[in-house]
């Protein structure tokens, strides 16, 4: 009877949780990467500034929409940011999440920085 109240289970949940975690900040690592490739500076960045987009995306990865959500207060900025996350298109490694692990990138907000873009 011990057997069936074993703690494995909730263990392996709890490890998957903190995989989930994990998993969040690796794509949120992975967006700003794939944005630095395809990002054009305006001579107007400067260290300091953040404009949050609003980002759409289906379970395939393909970004649906980018938006600003919160102006640097910059335009060219704010578009160059836009433009770099449009660029990216398609992140293919969304594929094969557990749709309650994709569900939070249906629609977020993400921050970006001129630092976060020139890695």
């Amino acid at each position: 009877m011990a057997d069936l109240l074993s703690d494995t289970p909730q263990r392996q949940q709890a490890l998957a949780d903190e995989q989930g975690d994990e998993v969040a900040g690796s794509f949120d690592d992975l967006i700003r990467a794939r944005a630095a490739e395809g990002w054009a500076r305006p001579p107007s960045a400067r260290k300091g500034m953040t404009v949050v987009l609003q980002i759409g995306m289906l379970p395939d990865g393909t970004l649906t929409s980018v938006s600003v959500a919160r102006s640097s207060g910059d335009g060219p900025f704010d578009a160059s940011a836009v433009a770099a996350v449009k660029n990216i298109g398609r992140l293919t490694e969304m594929q094969g999440m557990k749709p309650s692990d994709f569900a939070p990138y249906r629609s977020f907000k993400m921050t970006f920085t001129p630092e976060d873009l020139a890695l």
